[in-house]
């Protein structure tokens, strides 16, 4: 039953990933200046997939004014997009609460409505860009929010955020990207705006491009070969700060006193207004135990392979392993409109969890190696025998270590002491 079930899931699985992610654009100058749509392309192919794009992109265009352009309804039923990308105005998302009921939102709507008339399981994918260099000049006397590059950014991020909860769709973060890269002091050399302190430069468009390569494909840009007109290290580093508003760890807290909401922002929030599925889990252990937390998104069925020639199509199995060592527990969600699959590596050992209030660290043993994780708060590490004879002791300053145990006693001891003088203590199973 085993190998009938696998042999359907590698069916699936290729059936969805065979040929090519058709993404058609429809904005304006933000798209076209440096080509963005092709910046895609190359990134993309380079990262081995296949991306085709088309556009609809007259400078200056509003969405009220694609919601009426043939142009762009034509292309709209056109093909069967996988994505359809919406860009508003430069400004527009980030106006009065009042002039987006009017002059915005409405629009997003039709155009929405368009795109899902033509393919249900199109994605739509609003691309929430950042704010001028210097905020809005022309709106900031009577629209005090936007008259800096915070104040603006922020504003275009909760209009664009709207419009997803609005129409079922997903958010392209690329101002929040730009807000990172702007004050995180690394490479001041990089300037992501053109002249006018508004379009992007070509650094600009690359870092959308690899926020919009994480949006679609919900893996980070890792070794891609394509660097556009800038340097490796320069594109690198892009890559770094487009991927870090994916991982699981990243979190913005936006309190509105416009809205009277607050709001949080990570990796979930880009995809819970979509339609299209993101598989991810979390996991607890306790010695060889395994506990996982399914937190995919749109999922329907899944189908988890603990690494080890078994799995499960449970929703949140428990698990116990039979032996120590390490495991790529991956999952495979399906959903009405597409598949994810997530892989983690998980360390499975003898130990128990640490969780004394403030502090959870794991200790585990393979081959005779001694593994240390999530020990930021771990000041001194003493290790003895069964019997108490100190083997080592060391202050610690790493998050995670190894020690290797010499004539690899069957037990040991070890004492955790933390920076508030708390000592934890665990026997290890070698």
């Amino acid at each position: 039953m085993r190998i009938l079930l696998a042999f359907i899931l590698i069916f699936l699985v290729n059936s969805f990933a065979i040929g090519q992610t058709k993404v058609l654009f429809i904005g304006n100058s933000y798209t076209y200046v440096n080509d963005l749509p092709h910046t895609l392309i190359e990134l993309s192919a380079s990262m081995g997939d296949n991306v085709i794009t088309d556009q609809s992109t007259p400078g200056g265009y509003r969405l009220m004014n694609h919601a009426s352009n043939t142009t762009t309804i034509s292309k709209i039923f056109s093909q069967e997009w996988d994505f359809v990308v919406l860009q508003a105005q430069s400004q527009e998302p980030s106006w009065s609460l009042s002039q987006l009921d009017s002059e915005v939102f409405p629009y997003a709507k039709q155009l929405s409505d368009s795109i899902k008339k033509n393919r249900a399981c199109s994605e739509i994918l609003f691309y929430s860009t950042w704010g001028r260099q210097n905020g809005d000049d022309g709106n900031c006397a009577e629209w005090p929010p936007v008259c800096s590059f915070d104040g603006m950014n922020d504003r275009l991020l909760i209009g664009y955020y709207t419009m997803a909860e609005q129409n079922n769709a997903a958010v392209a973060p690329v101002g929040m990207a730009w807000k990172i890269a702007r004050e995180d002091g690394l490479f001041n050399s990089i300037n992501y705006y053109a002249s006018d302190g508004s379009h992007p430069s070509v650094y600009g468009t690359y870092l959308t491009a690899c926020v919009f390569y994480n949006s679609i494909f919900k893996k980070p840009v890792e070794n891609a070969s394509f660097y556009s007109t800038i340097s490796q290290n320069e594109a690198e580093y892009l890559q770094s700060v487009a991927n870090s508003i994916f991982d699981d760890s990243f979190e913005y807290f936006l309190s509105d006193t416009i809205t009277d909401q607050d709001y949080t922002f990570n990796r979930a929030a880009w995809y819970e207004n979509g339609i299209s599925v993101l598989s991810n889990f979390n996991y607890d252990l306790n010695a060889l135990e395994m506990s996982l937390s399914n937190t995919s998104i749109h999922g329907e069925t899944y189908s988890w392979d603990f690494g080890d020639n078994n799995g499960s199509n449970e929703l949140e199995p428990v698990y116990t392993y039979s032996t120590p060592g390490q495991y790529d527990v991956k999952l495979i969600t399906f959903g009405q409109c597409g598949i994810d699959t997530t892989i983690n590596t998980i360390n499975i050992s003898t130990a128990v969890n640490t969780e004394d209030d403030n502090y959870k660290f794991q200790i585990w043993s393979s081959d005779g190696v001694l593994y240390f994780d999530n020990i930021n708060d771990i000041e001194m590490i003493e290790i003895f025998t069964i019997d108490g004879k100190k083997i080592v002791s060391f202050k610690n300053s790493k998050a995670k270590l190894s020690y290797v145990i010499n004539n690899e006693p069957t037990i040991i001891v070890v004492n955790c002491t933390t920076k508030k003088n708390n000592t934890i203590t665990r026997r290890i199973l070698l």
